[in-house]
Order: structure tokens, then C-alpha cells, then sequence
């Protein structure tokens, strides 16, 4: 598929805000929206001017998540992404982004993955949940008035570039705390 090609504009401005190369050509730098199921809506904020994802590999940019302003195009650092899963999502209720950060380690004792909030204003963090032994994970999620994240994290049974037949965790989260809801318990 050599020319294959995804562009996504916006319809206000008419402006290109996304472009996609499907073919494999373009080597370097690398976005990336999480796949969620079906949720990606999660990545746009609720006023829908910015979008969020995670960057790798960019000679002048660290590793992490950042916000792109669709209209401006100015894209913001917001926080660290080791592996850059690109697992985050808005929050419906405050100026926050919620985003996941992995510590890679060679056995479930040594890696870890927390569930980070950054205040977009102030780019203050504060940790929502750590779950020891995690790795990697399918998405992260708000729900529809904001008080609960969705959050999917992998638990690997031997060797994490392995995810075979590694189970996968699923838990709801209060987005004010990162309490456990009483039925989706870790």
C-alpha cells in the first residue's frame, strides 16, 4: 500500500491537524494514540481544541506525553512516557490529563505502573494509583460525568515482551483520590 495516506482536518479551520502514513516509509519520530476499544474519544478534551498522545524517538523532543492545541498546533510537554504506550485521557471535570507511566523491570518485584494526573495549568502531578508488577496496558478511560478511569494493565507472567497469555487486569478508579471502585478491585 505505498501511497496510502490518512489526513484528518478540521472542520471549523479546514486546517490538517492529524496526518497518518500507513505505508511504513516515514521512519522517526512516533505518536501514538493508544488503541482503546472504541474509547478514543478519551484523547480529544471535552471543549475539543486539544488532543493528547505520546511521543518516542524525536532528536528534539523527550519521551513523553504532550497536548496539542488542534487550532494553534502548538504541542506541550506534560509529562514522562517510559515506552510511551500513549495511554491517556482528559479529565471531564478539571484541567487535568491522566496518563500512564511504566517502569520497566525484569521481574514483577522491579516494574511498575502508575496512574498519573497532570494539572495542565500548573503541570503539578500527583499519582493516582501504583500497581506493582504491571506492564503495558490496552487503555485507560474516563467515564461520561468524570468521576471514574477505566484503566487496563497487563501483569506478565515471565518475561514482559512476552504477552502470551499474560493476564490482563482491568480496574475503575475514583479520578479525585484513585480509590478502588468497591466492585473492581485490583
Amino acid at each position: 500500500y505505498p501511497s496510502q495516506k490518512i489526513v484528518f482536518r478540521d472542520p471549523l479551520s479546514g486546517k490538517t491537524v492529524w496526518r497518518l502514513t500507513t505505508d511504513g516509509t516515514q521512519e522517526g519520530a512516533l505518536n501514538t494514540l493508544r488503541d482503546a476499544s472504541g474509547m478514543e474519544a478519551n484523547h480529544f478534551a471535552p471543549d475539543n481544541r486539544r488532543i493528547c498522545y505520546s511521543k518516542r524517538h524525536h532528536a528534539g523532543k523527550p519521551q513523553g506525553y504532550y497536548v496539542m492545541d488542534i487550532l494553534t498546533g502548538v504541542e506541550t510537554y506534560v509529562g514522562p512516557g517510559s515506552s510511551s504506550w500513549g495511554m491517556c485521557a482528559f479529565s471531564k471535570t478539571r484541567n487535568e490529563l491522566f496518563f500512564g507511566y511504566f517502569k520497566a523491570g525484569t521481574s514483577n518485584s522491579t516494574r511498575w505502573m502508575e496512574v498519573r494526573a497532570v494539572d495542565l495549568g500548573t503541570f503539578a502531578t500527583r499519582v493516582l494509583r501504583r500497581f506493582e508488577g504491571a506492564f503495558g496496558g490496552p487503555y485507560l478511560s474516563v467515564n461520561s460525568d468524570g468521576t471514574y478511569l477505566a484503566v487496563g494493565f497487563r501483569v506478565p507472567n515471565g518475561d514482559p515482551a512476552e504477552f502470551v497469555d499474560d493476564p490482563v487486569y482491568h480496574i475503575i478508579l475514583k479520578t479525585t483520590d484513585g480509590s478502588e471502585h468497591p466492585n473492581w478491585k485490583y
